[in-house]
């Protein structure tokens, strides 16, 4: 899944928007802050195959979606919210810096992001995004966290939504999804929202993979299935905040070209030299 070798370079394009890249040898995925912190891009290098899909600088209609925001994208709303929650952070730009720390020896470089939120959010709420990788390694590590700093208690949705294209093909995947780390994943034919599960499976026609673990007790693990228009994998948690309080959402994705074997992502969740 990586290695001891140099750190990820994390480089900035300026332009508008601006977009941040984190290139760790093997896989580099690209960020773009002002658009809500979301991930537009990760692509394996040696054959340069986008392995999320969607708009890359702009939200666009998509299916029954309008607007829609694609890549792996932060999500914080009022908990029972409407149609509505998957565009409640697109005014909300992040800043962002570099960010590294060695962990178990394995040094794990990416970017922090941070953003108060904007409307429709209540005032008092602070996002904290922060991910990371580690030398030519397949595994993305995000963390989004939600703390209020005043105003009312905030009963909020938290997570993160990933639009996946393994291989490049997000028309014909199978979606899979099962709360015990060490026992196979079945599959899933329709949209699902499925509690307390740990990690959730995209495969595409020609074995290519990416597998999806919750990093956390508590957070919920649903399937989104489109058909030809593809589908996502989500993770998230809901918690009532009052001043001074805060919730965190840990994703990992990994990808495999061929023959993943989920069981062995499954194991991630608290194990030992990873960050967060």
């Amino acid at each position: 899944m990586g290695s001891h070798g140099p750190a990820p370079a994390v480089v900035a394009t300026p332009g508008a928007p601006e977009r941040v890249a984190v290139d760790n040898g093997r896989m580099t995925f690209t960020i773009v802050p002002e658009q809500n912190g979301r991930i537009v891009s990760w692509r394996t290098n040696a054959d340069g195959v986008a392995h999320l899909y969607g708009a890359q600088d702009a939200h666009r209609t998509h299916a029954w979606f309008n607007p829609w925001f694609s890549g792996i994208q932060p999500i914080a709303f009022p908990h029972g919210d409407g149609d509505d929650w998957r565009t409640v952070l697109r005014k909300t730009p992040f800043s962002w810096v570099p960010a590294a720390e060695e962990v178990g020896g394995i040094p794990w470089t990416g970017v922090d992001l941070e953003a108060d939120a904007s409307e429709p959010l209540q005032k008092g709420v602070h996002l904290r995004l922060s991910y990371r990788s580690c030398a030519e390694s397949n595994l993305l590590v995000a963390r989004l966290t939600v703390t209020i700093r005043g105003g009312k208690p905030f009963a909020a949705n938290v997570g993160f939504e990933s639009y996946v294209a393994p291989g490049g093909d997000h028309a014909r995947l199978r979606f899979g999804i099962d709360r015990e780390p060490r026992r196979r994943i079945e599959p899933t034919p329709r949209s699902e929202e499925f509690g307390f599960d740990r990690r959730a499976i995209a495969e595409a026609s020609d074995g290519a993979a990416i597998v999806l673990v919750s990093g956390r007790e508590g957070q919920r693990l649903s399937v989104l299935v489109m058909g030809p228009y593809g589908g996502d994998i989500d993770t998230t948690r809901t918690a009532r905040l009052r001043t001074g309080e805060a919730v965190d959402v840990v994703m990992f994705l990994a990808f495999e070209r061929v023959g993943i074997d989920p069981a062995l992502y499954g194991a991630l969740a608290g194990a030992a030299g990873l960050p967060f």
